[in-house]
């Protein structure tokens, strides 16, 4: 009981209850990686379902999923960073759904990235 006590602990840490929490917590992390941050879009939560019938409660709270739609501009060491960052030391939980890669019409070195993302919130 104490482990899956922590681990819901654990998931609650990670699942902010405001969409804006959690699209602050990722652009506060791609500044951190030293990316500018052009852009950042969501759309409404939706309520997760496990396995396309069930909601997902977690210590009574429901799971939402927001779409997030992001737009950055930096080198391709900063990005690999902000990505191994998402994977070790992120705050919230996410899936990635698509990415973008483009070169810049700023420098020869510099890449304007397209992140989309599901983002998970845990909401009562």
């Amino acid at each position: 009981i104490r482990v899956l006590e922590e681990r819901f602990q654990e998931l609650d840490s990670h699942m902010p209850e405001q969409e804006g929490e959690g699209l602050s917590r990722l652009s506060d992390l791609a500044r951190k990686a030293e990316l500018h941050v052009l852009s950042i879009k969501s759309n409404r939560k939706t309520i997760f379902l496990f396995g396309d019938k069930e909601e997902l409660i977690v210590d009574g709270k429901r799971c939402y999923r927001v779409f997030v739609s992001m737009s950055m501009e930096g080198d391709y060491p900063h990005l690999l960073e902000y990505f191994e960052m998402l994977q070790t030391d992120s705050p919230v939980y996410f899936t990635v759904e698509r990415i973008g890669l483009h070169k810049s019409t700023v420098g020869p070195k510099r890449l304007e990235v397209d992140l989309n993302l599901n983002l998970y919130l845990l909401s009562s």
